[in-house]
């Protein structure tokens, strides 16, 4: 299961039985924020437990009136409107709903919709036309145009599914790769996708298999982590040939360059190896258009550009990845932490910020009851 689908599952089910506030964890990331091709940037904010949506000035766009609302893509937005998932365009207007039935759904594509119905995932269009029954246990949602499925999962703590198979549907809803891998896989990139320990092709074929291998093909290579106590990371080709190697745990390519830290300190590598931005930050987050997230210490984050230039204050507490006009970050709060646990915030608010860091909207105020 993606973290990004396992946080909205939790905020709908949430949403469901009654919880008085969404999950604090449930901001939009910016991973989602499409605000190319047409589409005019929306971002969704909370006001008076209510949502709405604000445009990439922070002006109020679609005024609050959602029990929750996830981000638009490609011109759409799902949220909950009158306790019945529904898909608008970006004047608010409604395109069309999920099954009444449904107990918990989220965007499996632009025009794709995953419902739950007891424990079992179906899938429907935008018109709320039934595209599959609910039959599968885990699913995520499209990339490369495949969705990964799964029959016979089970749910274990702390929210990840185990277990049962695994296998690769179409939009249509048609079986692509059967559901016959024993391990659970992860979405299609580039034309490959990682089930277990093994690169598989859209032929559901094994390329290669590598213990440590990671989730995401890009850039035309997969990083396969040694995990010792001083690891290194093998950057492979779809065959399973090294192209280079490097100190430290190596994450996937994002826009030409991936980090690596070598448990002290991150930077970033390009595509042959090479650092480009030296390791000096304590913690990373991949380029997204054209921005970075960096840790300097103490939990205080703020946005690099491709020189590694620091381009924002490093004076938030957390950031999400960067859309084309604005990010997201939080400020303000007081840190918490738990023994041998992470840390955590309590109060403060999620900003809308320029490029620039810049605060132009708050998106929500923290609270103490927002469990």
């Amino acid at each position: 299961m993606s973290v990004h689908r396992f946080i909205f599952a939790v905020f709908a089910i949430a949403t469901i039985v009654g919880c008085k506030d969404a999950p604090s964890l449930m901001i939009p990331d910016g991973l989602w924020v499409q605000d190319g091709g047409g589409a005019a940037p929306r971002i969704a904010f909370v006001r008076d437990d209510e949502y709405g949506y604000l445009d990439a000035a922070g002006r109020v766009a679609i005024e609050p009136m959602y029990r929750w609302a996830d981000d638009f893509r490609d011109g759409v937005a799902l949220c909950s409107l009158n306790g019945q998932g529904t898909m608008i365009d970006e004047s608010g207007s409604v395109i069309g709903t999920v099954p009444a039935h449904a107990a918990t759904y989220f965007r499996a594509d632009s025009d794709r919709v995953w419902y739950q119905v007891g424990e079992k995932w179906g899938l429907c269009n935008f018109q709320g036309e039934v595209l599959i029954q609910p039959l599968y246990e885990d699913v995520d949602a499209f990339s490369d145009s495949l969705a990964r499925v799964n029959i016979g999962a089970k749910l274990r703590f702390p929210g990840f599914m185990e277990g049962g198979k695994t296998g690769y549907i179409n939009r249509n809803g048609e079986s692509v790769i059967a559901c016959s891998f024993d391990e659970l896989g992860w979405g299609f990139h580039n034309g490959y996708a990682t089930v277990g320990d093994g690169l598989i092709d859209r032929n559901g074929v094994i390329q290669f298999s590598r213990v440590g291998i990671g989730y995401i093909f890009s850039d035309g290579v997969i990083n396969v982590c040694s995990f010792k106590d001083d690891p290194t990371t093998d950057y492979v080709d779809a065959t399973g040939m090294i192209n280079f190697t490097v100190e430290g745990y190596g994450e996937e390519f994002a826009e030409g360059l991936a980090v690596v830290s070598d448990n002290k300190l991150a930077g970033f590598v390009d595509q042959s190896g090479a650092y480009v931005i030296q390791p000096r930050f304590e913690d990373a987050h991949s380029f997204s258009n054209g921005l970075a997230g960096v840790s300097v210490g103490m939990g205080r984050w703020g946005y690099i550009d491709r020189s590694g230039k620091l381009v924002t204050p490093t004076h938030f507490n957390e950031v999400r990845p960067a859309a084309k006009e604005f990010a997201i970050a939080h400020y303000g709060g007081t840190q918490q932490t738990a023994d041998d646990g992470p840390v955590w915030w309590e109060g403060g608010r999620w900003l809308m910020i320029d490029r620039s860091g810049r605060p132009l909207a708050v998106i929500r105020e923290d609270r103490s009851d927002d469990w």
